[in-house]
C-alpha cells in the first residue's frame, strides 16, 4: 500500500525527506513491532507480525499482474529493509551466534525471494546503537555493543554471497551503527543538545509494570523534555527524530546518486 507517512520521528523520516527531493512513490508493507521470521525465535509471546508477512503482502499487490504490479520496475525502484532490532532483543543469550546467524539468514531469503520478483536495487540498513540510546535502560538493558557488531557483521557476510551471485544487483550495506556511534561522540557538531536521551520515551504496558516505581521519576524527566525542541534531540523514543533523520537522507542521497551517475557513464 502507498505509505501514509505515519512514523516515530516527531516529522518526516528519511523516506519522505528523500521523495521531497525526487518526488517519487513510496510503498509501506511494514508493520511496526515485527521480527524477521516469528518462526526463528524461541519462546516470544508478544510476536505477531514479521517480515515474511510483509513480503507476503508484496507478492499479493505488487507482482504478475496484481492490482499495483506497473506501479515499478525493477530497474528504477528501491526495495528498503530496516529490521532487526526487536529480534537482536529475543536471542537467547547461550545460543547467540546461532540465533543471529539464523535471523540474520531469514533476511536474506526475503531478500533472494525480493530478486526473484525482479527486485534490483535493496538498500538493507544495519542495526542503530541502542544500547547507548533512550531504551539502554529499559528494553534493551541486557543488549551488548559486541550482539550488534555481530548482527551487522552476518548482514556484510550474507550481501557480499548474495551480490556474487547475483552480479547484477545494487545491494547498499547502510553503516547506520558506525554512523550513529559518530554522531553520538560527535553531538553538538550536528547540531544537537542529547544524543543519548529520548524527546519523548513510550514505555510499554510490561516495562511499566516492571519499572512502576522508577517510571515516576522518568515521566518526570519526559515531561521536561517536552519543554524543549525536538530539534535538540537525536532520539525520539528509541527511533530517530526527524533531525535525525535528516543526516541519514543526506547520506542515502549522496550514495544513491553515484549509482546513477555510474550507470550513466557506463558506455
Amino acid at each position: 500500500m502507498t505509505y501514509t507517512g505515519v512514523n516515530h520521528s516527531g516529522g518526516k523520516n528519511w523516506p519522505l525527506q528523500l521523495r521531497d527531493l525526487h518526488n517519487f512513490s513510496l510503498w509501506n508493507y511494514s508493520k511496526g513491532g515485527s521480527l524477521i521470521d516469528i518462526n526463528l525465535l524461541h519462546e516470544c509471546n508478544w510476536c505477531k507480525h514479521d517480515l515474511k508477512t510483509q513480503y507476503s503482502y508484496f507478492l499479493k499487490n505488487m507482482i504478475n499482474k496484481k492490482i499495483f504490479y506497473q506501479k515499478w520496475n525493477s530497474y528504477n525502484s528501491l526495495f528498503a529493509i530496516f529490521i532487526g532490532h526487536n529480534d537482536i532483543n529475543e536471542v537467547r543469550r547461550e545460543y547467540i551466534e546461532m540465533d543471529i546467524r539464523s535471523i540474520v539468514n531469514g533476511i536474506f531469503n526475503i531478500v533472494e525471494d525480493l530478486y526473484d520478483a525482479g527486485a534490483r536495487n535493496i538498500l538493507i540498513f544495519e542495526l542503530l546503537p541502542v544500547y547507548r540510546g533512550p531504551a539502554r535502560n529499559t528494553a534493551y538493558k541486557k543488549l551488548k555493543k559486541e550482539d550488534v557488531l555481530m548482527f551487522n557483521n552476518y548482514i556484510k557476510i550474507n550481501s557480499k554471497k548474495f551480490f556474487n551471485e547475483h552480479s547484477n544487483t545494487n545491494i547498499i550495506i547502510y553503516n547506520t551503527l558506525k554512523r550513529g556511534e559518530y554522531i553520538i561522540d560527535h553531538c553538538h557538531k550536528f547540531g544537537f543538545k542529547d544524543c543519548t536521551n529520548a524527546y519523548k520515551m513510550v514505555m510499554s504496558k510490561n516495562e511499566n509494570r516492571k519499572n512502576k516505581n522508577k517510571n515516576r521519576k522518568y515521566k518526570k524527566k519526559i515531561k521536561k523534555n517536552k519543554t524543549k525542541s525536538i530539534n535538540d534531540f537525536f532520539w525520539n523514543d528509541s527511533h530517530l527524530t526527524e533531525k535525525g533523520n535528516k543526516i541519514l537522507t543526506n547520506d542515502i542521497d549522496i550514495i544513491l546518486s553515484t549509482i546513477s551517475k555510474k550507470k550513466n557513464e557506463i558506455p
